[in-house]
């Protein structure tokens, strides 16, 4: 594709840094959209565990589910603070990849 010179948005050749270059400030919004459906996915893994029941008892109560959803908060909350991180680097005027 040609674009004539008076469309051309810096200098020829650096398109792909400059997009690059705006990706640092759009990864850290959706990744706290990530993070936030995370949470949710989370909130819904734990009530069902406390109803569903096997056993007389419930299933949150076996230590496999446990195991599995404590990974799952211990990744949200890693997920978390990855993307503050992130913002923050922004936020002091450097790159976050």
């Amino acid at each position: 594709v040609e674009v004539p010179a008076e469309n051309v948005l810096g200098t020829e050749g650096a398109g792909f840094r400059i997009a690059m270059g705006a990706f640092d400030h759009t990864r850290p919004p959706v990744a706290i959209g990530a993070v936030g459906l995370a949470r949710r996915a989370l909130e819904e893994a734990l009530k069902y565990a406390q109803e569903r029941r096997t056993f007389g008892q419930p299933i949150a109560n076996y230590q496999a589910i446990s195991f599995k959803l404590a990974e799952m908060a211990m990744g949200i909350d890693a997920g978390r603070w990855l993307t503050y991180k992130a913002a923050c680097e922004i936020d002091a005027g450097r790159r976050n990849t």
